[in-house]
């Protein structure tokens, strides 16, 4: 989606200027001079062709979600770049980054950009449940009184998953028949996902998602988020060996995220399904604190890696 949103912006369609990799899945051509591919696409990459030619920088985006392989990504380009290609521009970027700990890593002298960009006023309200109330029934009531707003436009709900999406969406239908009511998940090919995306209804939309939308995606016309302030992950668990789908409280910075979509293009409201007084931690534990670390190790050994201590990380 993201490269088809700057190929749009060079009235251009994908595949020229601006092009992607994905598993599975490219499109790029002799005129591609950006490339937007998938972390575990650049750990292939790196692998393959370490001196990485033709590229003149790599740009880390959302960094703080701290995925494996964005962090297997950073340190291995890290290396690349204090041993054989001193002239290869690094550029790591966030709205809700860790600055200080970047820092350290990237080194002291590194220049730090701030962009402040444009984020218009977006009003914060705490809708916690009401004892013995179903989640899709607390969504549900938030919605209503989201609608009864008088400058509400379109509705952005962030939920965990995709079970919960699909009941939502249920109880929606039922009640808004009138109006547009989208589930948006990384389970749908990326056409139903820019089907999901596409404010070229009349009809008023709710579009219901998991946090594909929580960075990098504007929501064209989307002024009012719903925030579940849930998130699903997998977690390593070193007793079983086994990695389990757990759902978890999110982060302060991942909340910040969620609640500036509503201020993209206009003045919102964000609503958030727990209760004020309710703690959340600055940041999210990265990934590779809580993961499997097996294919780490194994990447790590085809890069010709015995102990990791000795990369960046």
């Amino acid at each position: 989606m993201a490269a088809n949103f700057m190929a749009q912006q060079l009235g251009e369609d994908v595949g020229q200027t601006v092009g992607y990799r994905m598993r599975g899945d490219s499109c790029v051509g002799a005129q591609t001079r950006l490339e937007v591919v998938t972390q575990g696409v650049l750990t292939r990459m790196l692998q393959d062709d370490p001196l990485l030619e033709g590229v003149a920088g790599i740009i880390f985006d959302e960094f703080h979600e701290r995925s494996l392989d964005a962090d297997l990504g950073l340190a291995l380009t890290l290396d690349v770049q204090t041993s054989i290609r001193d002239d290869l521009r690094l550029l790591v970027m966030s709205a809700t980054l860790d600055v200080e700990a970047l820092k350290r890593v990237l080194g002291e002298q590194g220049p730090v950009i701030e962009c402040h960009g444009r984020q218009y006023p977006v009003t914060t309200a705490y809708r916690p449940s009401i004892s013995g109330e179903e989640s899709a029934r607390h969504a549900l009531r938030v919605v209503e009184e989201a609608l009864s707003l008088p400058d509400t436009q379109d509705i952005l709900v962030i939920l965990p998953g995709v079970a919960e999406i699909n009941r939502l969406v249920q109880v929606l239908e039922k009640t808004f028949p009138d109006l547009a009511i989208r589930p948006l998940h990384g389970r749908m090919s990326i056409a139903e996902q820019q089907s999901a995306l596409a404010a070229n209804t009349p009809k008023q939309r709710i579009i219901v998602s998991t946090a594909i939308t929580e960075s990098s995606i504007t929501v064209e016309r989307a002024n009012v988020v719903i925030d579940g302030g849930l998130e699903r992950v997998p977690l390593f668990h070193p007793r079983t060996g086994l990695t389990r789908l757990t759902t978890r409280r999110i982060n302060r910075a991942s909340a910040d995220q969620r609640r500036g979509r509503a201020g993209r293009q206009q003045e919102g409201h964000c609503f958030r399904l727990w209760a004020q007084e309710q703690t959340l931690v600055p940041y999210g534990e990265p990934e590779i604190q809580q993961a499997d670390l097996s294919s780490l190790v194994l990447e790590l050994a085809c890069w010709g890696v015995t102990s990791p201590q000795t990369l960046s990380w």
